[in-house]
């Protein structure tokens, strides 16, 4: 549980800070590169923050690298063979029945990350290759719900659980970590069926805004009415142009 234990704390932590700061809240000038502060604490290389802080304010790290969306509520190592799969899936037209073997060639690193052949929890299945894979070919786009425990139960995908194979291919190694992918599906009939990917959907510069629409809508739709998630959504392609951002967080509330 510690893993989204530690976004929650992140959020939780840097809202805390604003509050104080906004009530006048002081601390250290020397808190971070003082002698006794964080980067001797952390025993740093560096002890000046001069370089780190040389365009602060002038460049924006988030507008320059933009920004990945998971598209699935799984590990990241997932997401290019999720995205090689569903696109199989649809350009073919089969079944999970009609589904003999997966076999998924990923860089070494990553079974390093995907540690569960057999997950028995929801947190296990976010880090499980063959569940995301057979919950993929079953029930189709993988979202919050496809993580509970009741999914990984089902017949159908613990039928397909050992028919899903990961393997490292050195051949991948070259690539940036966790970004490539090939995926491997034979039909029952004989059919193979391959893709490669080189990076996930949800990179920068890839997402759609149909995808982006769609993964918003997912989640909203847990808290929010169709019509009120609609609304919020709609108001989020006009936030560059809002003089208050209360405006939007007033349409994120059940």
């Amino acid at each position: 549980m510690v893993k989204p234990l530690h976004a929650g704390m992140a959020a939780r932590n840097g809202l805390m800070a604003a509050r104080l700061a906004s009530r006048g809240f002081e601390a250290s000038a020397g808190a971070l590169d003082g002698p006794q502060g964080f980067l001797a604490a952390m025993d740093s290389e560096q002890r000046s923050l001069d370089v780190a802080v040389a365009d602060l304010g002038a460049r924006w790290e988030i507008v320059d690298t933009g920004i990945t969306v998971k598209l699935y509520p799984s590990c990241a190592a997932t997401h290019p063979p999720l995205d090689a799969l569903l696109d199989l899936a649809r350009e073919h037209g089969f079944t999970h029945e009609q589904v003999d073997s997966v076999l998924v060639e990923v860089d070494s690193m990553t079974p390093r990350l995907l540690l569960y052949d057999r997950p028995t929890t929801g947190l296990e299945g976010k880090f499980s290759m063959p569940f995301c894979a057979a919950a993929a070919l079953v029930h189709g786009h993988p979202g919050v719900d496809t993580f509970e425990p009741r999914v990984i139960e089902e017949p159908a995908i613990q039928a397909l659980l050992p028919r899903i194979h990961l393997q490292v291919n050195p051949e991948l190694d070259a690539a940036t970590p966790l970004s490539s992918a090939r995926v491997r599906i034979t039909l029952r009939d004989g059919t193979v069926l391959t893709r490669s990917t080189d990076g996930a959907r949800g990179y920068p510069g890839r997402l759609s805004v149909d995808d982006l629409a769609a993964k918003f809508m997912s989640c909203a739709r847990r808290i929010l009415t169709p019509r009120a998630a609609a609304a919020a959504w709609s108001a989020l392609q006009e936030i560059d142009d809002m003089t208050n951002v209360r405006q939007l967080g007033a349409l994120l509330v059940a």
